[in-house]
């Protein structure tokens, strides 16, 4: 049946009174009260269903945010966990829907919809508290306190915090694996510390170097995982990998820390993204099935091997963002402990608290020092210059050059020495060109130009002094 002018106009009245009847209710939104979802149609008439106020109202009664954008995922607090729990399937939001009243599935889409276009949206995770087990502790005061949904934290430590700590286990194991030097037990807290800190504080890569067997670095790579791994908060993505795999990067954006165990003994040809990673650059990451997305990484970097990492680039760019700590002790022999017991102390309740105390005691002094945040290390200051000869290939060739020869020598007399030079010393793959100038101006600060005057005018393609 057609309807007329006039009741089209009072339907369209009704539906507007309706509206604003919700927006009326919305500006109330705290004293919002169960069932304010229906709506009176009169007298002997069927009340209609407000999808917009339940969702108003559950929004009233529940903390729920999306992140990291408008379009993110939905998470909602959990008072039991203390944390905003990602609400992938929507499984939790239809659930209080459902639990609200007798309402059809339509009705609970509805509501969904609905909170996923109104809700309100963090840009990041909180960046004040260490979210430990039992409650929040503050970055720069140590101060504790229990959990509250003001502080939007989706992932929290299974250890609880105890500022009394103390486990004679953790604290002999990484006196001995330090051999009882103060700066690098320093070093091994200061690692602690920023695995628990969102942003870089120290923009090197640990390194941790094995100089003898059984030294007890993966000792160290098992307390921080014990600690601070929930699971699935801590990559293992090898510099090599991240140089060569679109999506190394995606896997690495977010995590506590990115540690490597073992690093393989093969060429890591492009230290660009690594550097990147290091220095808190922006790095393009990209996930399989979905689109790229520029986004900065604070992930720190820890590596343990037993030899010096080969990369393909030297000098001062790569050497300034390694931080190598030597350990020299050996625990083979009488008195070493099977790998099942180590893990049963480190695992235990008693070590992770102190492992953690350490992590925070560390990070609050390194968060109130002024300078560096690193503490100076004579050992790792030695083993940095035994790497930076091992890295560098030119290293045997310019044992007898200094910053005057490349000055005073043009460049086509330079590469044919050093190629002669190649040839005499049976060095059968002499570095090509390019490679080679970038060496030169990379060990001696200088740069290279296509035009340099020289002794009696002449003008030759060649090094002089950078501006």
């Amino acid at each position: 049946m057609a309807i007329n002018d006039n009741e089209l106009d009072k339907m369209i009245e009704k539906s507007r009174k309706k509206v604003v009847d919700i927006k009326d209710k919305r500006k109330v939104r705290g004293s919002l009260s169960k069932g304010c979802w229906w709506i009176d149609n009169g007298e002997g008439k069927k009340p209609s269903f407000s999808y917009q106020l339940m969702a108003e109202y559950i929004l009233q009664e529940h903390h729920i945010a999306r992140y990291p954008n408008e379009d993110g995922e939905l998470y909602i607090y959990d008072k039991n966990e203390g944390l905003y729990i990602k609400d992938k399937t929507y499984r939790r939001t239809k659930a209080i829907a459902y639990t609200l009243d007798h309402v059809s599935e339509k009705d609970v889409n509805d509501v969904k919809s609905y909170i996923l276009s109104i809700s309100d949206v963090k840009r990041e995770v909180n960046t004040e508290y260490v979210i430990a087990k039992n409650g929040l502790i503050h970055y720069k005061t140590k101060a504790f306190k229990e959990f509250t949904p003001n502080v939007f934290a989706i992932s929290k430590l299974p250890t609880n915090y105890n500022p009394d700590a103390h486990d004679e286990f953790i604290y002999q194991t990484i006196k001995t694996i330090a051999c009882g030097h103060e700066p690098t037990i320093k070093n091994i807290h200061e690692m602690f510390a920023q695995v628990v800190y969102p942003e870089l504080l120290i923009d090197k890569i640990f390194y941790l170097m094995g100089i003898s067997a059984d030294n007890g670095k993966s000792t160290l790579i098992h307390m921080i995982r014990a600690t601070f791994d929930t699971g699935g908060q801590i990559s293992a993505v090898s510099p090599q990998r991240l140089a060569n795999n679109s999506f190394a990067g995606s896997s690495i954006y977010g995590k506590m820390a990115n540690i490597v165990d073992d690093l393989p003994n093969i060429e890591i040809e492009d230290a660009g993204h690594i550097k990147t990673c290091v220095t808190g650059g922006n790095l393009e990451v990209e996930e399989k099935g979905k689109g790229s997305q520029n986004v900065r990484m604070q992930t720190p970097f820890i590596i343990a091997s037993n030899h010096y990492p080969k990369f393909k680039e030297s000098g001062e760019q790569i050497n300034k963002r390694l931080h190598i700590i030597p350990f020299l002790h050996s625990f083979a022999g009488k008195g070493r402990l099977s790998a099942s017991e180590s893990s049963k102390n480190i695992y235990s309740e008693s070590a992770k608290e102190y492992v953690l105390k350490l992590a925070v005691d560390m990070l609050f002094e390194m968060l109130n020092r002024s300078g560096s945040c690193l503490t100076e290390n004579d050992h790792s200051d030695r083993s940095l210059e035994m790497f930076k000869e091992n890295n560098n290939p030119l290293s045997e060739y310019l044992e007898n050059k200094d910053l005057n020869y490349f000055l005073t020598t043009p460049w086509t007399y330079i590469y044919t020495d050093y190629k002669a030079w190649c040839k005499s010393n049976y060095v059968w793959n002499p570095i090509d060109k390019s490679d080679f100038k970038v060496l030169i101006q990379n060990q001696f600060g200088i740069e290279w130009k296509a035009s340099v005057k020289y002794k009696n005018s002449v003008v030759r393609a060649g090094f002089k002094k950078r501006k």
